[in-house]
């Protein structure tokens, strides 16, 4: 089946009776000093699938993404990718799961180019010099590749964000208010990356507080208000 872009790019896609499921949440639930942030969420996330969550400042989007990332803990449930646990497994299950938040996890006193090789290094993917430098000449950060970055701006930590996305192998990317902090020139790049993604049908959860923007991009949205996910209509 072939499905026409909001831009009006056709993108094709298998027939839905053989999508798999990549992603499936079970459960899940968190709080922060006995103030439930997730309450048992369960959501299914298909192969090639572009998943949006939208919600207020506070609702849990974030925390979401950090769990699913492990980099922080839930209180209980559990995350599968392909099969394969998130939560409660082996941390080579989530070798193929890049989270890019709008707040860097980055070094602020390395330069982009000596963060992006730690990058690299740290998910088993060592890359050469010329490999860094093609990364941040694609994001518009070469004339800063040798500045550490606490003193980039908060746009171009979002281009640098972008960058490890050219470096690091990815199955399942979540996006954490990737629009915060962008210039005209960096939403046009962000927007040139989401369509090459689409088009290549790479499976993602966005999330933001801008319902309008996310139906550009993604396949199915939800909303997360106390700590429940419910389905939006997209019309």
């Amino acid at each position: 089946m072939m499905i026409l872009s909001n831009k009006g790019r056709v993108r094709s896609r298998v027939s839905s009776n053989t999508i798999t499921v990549m992603l499936e949440i079970q459960n899940l639930s968190k709080s922060f000093f006995m103030r439930p942030v997730l309450k048992d969420l369960s959501l299914r996330v298909k192969d090639g699938e572009i998943v949006g969550i939208v919600g207020a400042n506070g609702a849990g989007k974030t925390t979401l993404l950090r769990t699913l990332a492990r980099i922080s803990a839930c209180d209980s449930g559990d995350a599968f990718l392909n099969g394969n646990s998130l939560i409660k497994g082996s941390h080579k299950n989530r070798e193929n799961v890049l989270f890019i938040s709008h707040h860097p996890n980055l070094y602020p006193v390395l330069t982009g180019e000596e963060n992006l090789k730690l990058t690299a290094r740290l998910y088993g993917h060592p890359k050469s010099v010329d490999e860094i430098s093609e990364a941040l000449e694609k994001v518009g950060l070469s004339r800063y590749r040798w500045d550490p970055i606490r003193n980039y701006s908060r746009g171009m930590l979002q281009r640098l964000g972008l960058a490890k996305t050219i470096i690091v192998p990815w199955k399942l990317l979540l996006l954490d208010e990737p629009t915060t902090g962008l210039d005209e020139d960096g939403s046009q790049l962000l927007e040139n990356f989401l369509h090459r993604w689409q088009e290549e049908d790479r499976s993602m959860m966005i999330v933001s507080h801008d319902m309008s923007w996310l139906k550009r991009y993604c396949t199915v949205i939800y909303s997360l208000s106390d700590g429940v996910l419910n389905k939006e209509s997209q019309s």
